[in-house]
């Protein structure tokens, strides 16, 4: 699977990325709405893992542009972040995000995601 990690914390990314690349997932880590939207088209990812609380474009900006992006009509969106409340998890369905993973990332959990 085609994963790209969205998250402006470089570490918590690349960690993420690395995770999926040993389950055998082609995986890509950014640091930032814009340049995961400069990404996609070469990228195709099936599954986007977006943190929610970024600077410059937060997750829920990003989800808006990605709906406007032809190259994204089939990818799944998945919210990452500390807020994990109800309230919070409302408004990630939403704004378009298919699930909600409250960070720290539990794996399992994540590999539960990624499976559907």
């Amino acid at each position: 699977m085609r994963v790209l990690i969205v998250d402006d914390c470089c570490d918590t990314a690349d960690t993420v990325q690395e995770i999926l690349q040993d389950w055998g997932h082609e995986a890509r880590a950014v640091y930032s709405g814009p340049q995961a939207l400069e990404l996609i088209a070469g990228f195709s990812p099936q599954v986007i893992l977006c943190d929610l609380a970024m600077p410059g474009m937060h997750g829920f900006a990003f989800c808006a542009a990605l709906k406007d992006h032809p190259e994204a009509r089939e990818t799944r969106l998945i919210a990452v972040s500390g807020y994990s409340d109800q309230a919070m998890r409302e408004r990630c369905e939403d704004a378009g995000f298919e699930r909600h993973l409250q960070k720290p990332v539990d794996f399992e959990e994540l590999q539960r995601s990624l499976e559907g």
